[in-house]
């Protein structure tokens, strides 16, 4: 660990320097040069390890401080000290399903794409986590500690709001769906390499296509007739500090994230359905779909909407540990998996808190049900006709 005035250095204006801002936690961190390479590579690996010195950010208020020099970098000592207010935990639990239609999927007749649609959804609002334990470990124990601290008496919180929420709003605002289409195979080589399990019949995958089709065409205003009232209601109940819960102010990113897909850029061209909040890729090529999965995962954790909290519900088989970097990220997401129990140990040296489910087992239970009620109507914000 370098030693603190190493850190700070003079001040020259030929070294540069470099500060990290913590808005959420009130904390800023300064590196005073930035032309030293290895000073410069230390000061951020000391700061993803929790090494670094934290430096609270605070507020002159004008007509308590008197003039100081400008190279001062601490509060007088009779100035008056605010802390900037953070950002408060949503009060949602949002949800994200993430579907891999297969063959195993597909082998039940009377399970169609239109019910598997529906039914994933309907379980997805069924088991989302109201309690999580994440936000109660890491946001809200980090304010507890601020609350009790001897330098700020202060409440940090509105009124009425408790330290731990333990009944979060459960919201499901995604459905994403990599479709494993067959292709004409050239050579017998070629139909002892792959690997037929991932994917579906191929009347399965076109009768998916199109009532995804149809969604994006009519399911808002079919959904928006059924269920509005019970929406409003909702939305007075349980309110999210954080907006609604969408991709509008997110659109040219997204596209700019897709294109590349469409365009064949990342390999074999894919096909892209988008909806409100419902997007399939359909692809030739597993490992692609593979990597997109991980590419909307990741743009949506790290851009719209960081975790904690977040639930994902992961419908199908995962891919080979080697062929899918896992985010670390997702060591601060609630997990569980429905399919085979191949390739889960990759998840896990990730993040050891996966729920797994058989197929099978799913398939028998009570949870293998397209009946949404108007209940949980106001849990799902992913259109269906």
């Amino acid at each position: 660990l370098l030693e603190e005035d190493e850190k700070l250095l003079d001040g020259n204006e030929q070294t540069g320097s470099c500060i990290i801002i913590d808005q959420l936690h009130g904390h800023y961190y300064l590196c005073g040069s930035v032309i030293d390479t290895e000073k410069v590579i230390q000061f951020i690996q000391d700061f993803e390890q929790h090494k670094l010195i934290p430096r609270d950010i605070w507020h002159r208020e004008d007509d308590a401080v008197e003039e100081h020099d400008d190279a001062e970098i601490l509060p007088p000592r009779n100035a008056a000290v605010r802390q900037i207010p953070m950002p408060m935990p949503t009060k949602r639990m949002p949800g994200i399903c993430i579907w891999l239609p297969n063959a195993a999927q597909s082998r039940r007749k009377d399970m169609s794409a239109a019910f598997m649609y529906k039914a994933i959804l309907r379980y997805a609002a069924l088991i989302c986590p109201k309690d999580n334990d994440l936000v109660q470990m890491g946001i809200w124990n980090h304010l507890k500690s601020l609350q009790a601290s001897a330098h700020n008496k202060a409440s940090l919180l509105p009124s009425g709001v408790k330290w731990r929420e333990t009944d979060l709003q459960r919201y499901i605002g995604r459905l994403w769906i990599f479709a494993a289409k067959r292709k004409k195979r050239k050579s017998t080589v070629e139909a002892e390499t792959a690997d037929p399990g991932a994917y579906a019949r191929s009347d399965f995958i076109n009768e998916l296509d199109g009532y995804v089709q149809k969604v994006v065409q009519v399911g808002e205003s079919a959904r928006d007739d059924a269920s509005s009232v019970e929406e409003t209601e909702a939305s007075v109940a349980h309110p999210d500090t954080l907006g609604d819960d969408d991709d509008e102010g997110f659109r040219e990113g997204l596209e700019s994230l897709r294109q590349p897909y469409r365009e064949g850029i990342m390999g074999a061209p894919a096909e892209v359905t988008e909806g409100k909040n419902t997007v399939m890729y359909t692809s030739e090529d597993v490992n692609l779909l593979h990597q997109a999965m991980i590419d909307e995962l990741a743009y949506y954790c790290l851009t719209i909407r960081p975790p904690p909290p977040l639930f994902v519900l992961i419908f199908g088989d995962l891919p080979e540990p080697e062929s899918v970097p896992w985010p670390h990220f997702l060591r601060n997401v609630h997990i569980h998996v429905v399919g085979s129990k191949r390739n889960l140990q990759g998840l896990r040296t990730i993040t050891p808190a996966v729920v797994y489910k058989p197929l099978e087992e799913w398939q028998e239970s009570e949870f293998a049900d397209d009946h949404i009620s108007l209940n949980l109507r106001r849990l799902i914000g992913v259109s269906w006709v």
